[in-house]
């Protein structure tokens, strides 16, 4: 759930019913030496930008065209 959401880690605890997120904390941290968020952070992946990147996106120049 950690990889596929946005929820926060109190809410994933409480969606897979742990009653705080620190019980979720210190038993996932005891089972795979990482916590929600470090696991989250190095297992989800590429976030899909909600905007399109400017990256290659053509503008025009305000003074026209150069040339």
């Amino acid at each position: 759930m950690l990889e596929t959401t946005e929820r926060t880690v109190t809410q994933v605890a409480h969606a897979i019913g742990f009653c705080d997120a620190s019980h979720l904390i210190n038993t996932f941290k005891a089972e795979l030496g990482l916590t929600p968020s470090e696991y989250r952070r190095t297992n989800s992946p590429a976030p899909i930008p909600s905007w399109p990147s400017a990256a290659g996106v053509l503008v025009p120049s305000p003074q026209g065209p150069i040339e």
